[in-house]
């Protein structure tokens, strides 16, 4: 399915050509998705981890040494988390760049061939 292009910015043609082309780099798209559950599984395991630490005995045997190593675990999970979504997103960025691309060529490669059967060579 190839749509018409033209030169204003049509949207319908623009959905047309990304559903047609969703399916490239699909071990890209399925990587990003993986890296996302694994941030939120992350994030759960260390919130859980920080509350049973704050529940534990370890605050009362070691005082102001067990509150550090609390933050410290809060601190690298959140950290964790935002290096982990911030790595999917970035290759939703990298999908997207080059999908904009892609369309781009082929709309200016259409525009250039529609425009040049249009166009009558001048006479000399």
């Amino acid at each position: 399915m190839t749509p018409e292009f033209s030169d204003s910015s049509n949207t319908e043609n623009r959905i047309a050509v990304r559903s047609n082309w969703d399916t490239r780099f699909k071990a890209l798209r399925t990587m990003s998705i993986i890296i996302t559950i694994v941030a939120v599984i992350t994030g759960v395991a260390f919130a859980f981890g920080t509350v049973s630490l704050l529940t534990s005995q370890l605050l009362t045997f070691y005082g102001s040494l067990g509150v550090l190593w609390v933050l410290f675990m809060a601190l690298t999970g959140a950290i964790t988390v935002l290096f982990l979504l911030a790595f999917a997103e970035a290759i939703k960025v990298f999908l997207a760049i080059e999908e904009n691309t892609r369309w781009t060529s082929e709309w200016v490669r259409k525009s250039i061939s529609h425009r040049s059967e249009t166009t009558t060579p001048v006479a000399r």
